[in-house]
């Protein structure tokens, strides 16, 4: 017996997706299917890459960039540079 034979239909495969239930305060509050979770997690690992140093992962000259025309518009605000010889050894 085929897979076709066996749901009845040969000329449609229904495909059914996981979904993951989401609660907050122990009432439904939505669901997500697990493909769409996977792919908007890999969006927003790509997307903090974005502003991550490939050799050491950490937050690069990106975030301070885009960042300080919001730090310099605050009342107090302090700046802290550090540069660490042989870090990347």
């Amino acid at each position: 017996m085929s897979f076709y034979d066996f749901i009845g239909h040969t000329d449609r495969v229904f495909v059914f997706e996981l979904l993951v239930l989401i609660t907050l305060e122990c009432s439904l509050f939505g669901a997500v299917s697990i493909r769409r979770l996977l792919l908007t997690v890999a969006d927003v690992r790509a997307e903090m890459g974005i502003f991550m140093n490939p050799l050491t992962s950490l937050p690069g000259n990106r975030i301070i960039d885009e960042g300080y025309p919001n730090y310099i518009q605050l009342e107090q605000f302090s700046v802290l540079y550090i540069d660490l010889d042989y870090f990347k050894s």
